[in-house]
């Protein structure tokens, strides 16, 4: 494989590749870019010299390179203000997947990300699928209250059963989710 994915398993030899890894975070190539922004955040604080690459990244002309490097700067050097400035920030770019993947990496900053649950609510009813899903899964791992998610992925369920994402939230959620069962057992006699 690549360099970017031999970094997806955390090894020793992982932050030997930090300096690499920096000069490519600023690629122009949208996919160098953010794996390599991906993989910093997975080798974390070892990384700290790319901090200043991570920095420029943020003003990337691609969102899931911004949101990544942002990620990234919260691993590697603790820039948790910085990186919600730009995950929230992100949480209204026009292109799904963006939004998704920062509502999935406020995820990743755990109780810090708190601040973001106002905009991440609002996503609750985002037009599309996966940025729905991505800020459903949020809002319940920042603030554990079902009656506002399983709504929204009850909605999600009724548009497309097939909406596999919105099931697993529902079953992390467990006993609260219990108003998705009639749309639950409806998916299982469906055939796909």
């Amino acid at each position: 494989g690549n360099v970017c994915s031999f970094l997806t398993r955390p090894e020793p030899q992982a932050e030997e590749m930090a300096p690499a890894l920096a000069r490519l975070v600023t690629s122009p190539y949208r996919h160098v870019a953010q794996n390599a922004a991906l993989a910093l955040a997975r080798i974390g604080p070892p990384a700290r010299l790319a901090a200043p690459a991570l920095t420029d990244a943020l003003r990337h002309d691609s969102g899931l390179v911004r949101v990544n490097a942002a990620l990234a700067l919260a691993k590697v050097d603790r820039q948790i203000a910085t990186a919600l400035k730009v995950l929230v920030a992100e949480l209204k770019h026009p292109v799904r997947e963006v939004r998704g993947t920062a509502a999935m990496h406020l995820v990743e900053l755990g109780e810090e990300a708190r601040p973001a649950l106002p905009e991440l609510r609002k996503m609750l009813n985002d037009p599309l699928d996966l940025p729905r899903v991505h800020a459903a899964k949020a809002v319940w791992k920042l603030d554990h209250r079902p009656e506002e998610v399983v709504p929204a992925l009850i909605s999600l369920l009724e548009y497309s059963i097939r909406m596999t994402g919105a099931m697993d939230v529902l079953a992390e959620i467990g006993p609260p989710a219990k108003t998705a069962i009639p749309i639950l057992r409806k998916a299982a006699k469906t055939r796909w």
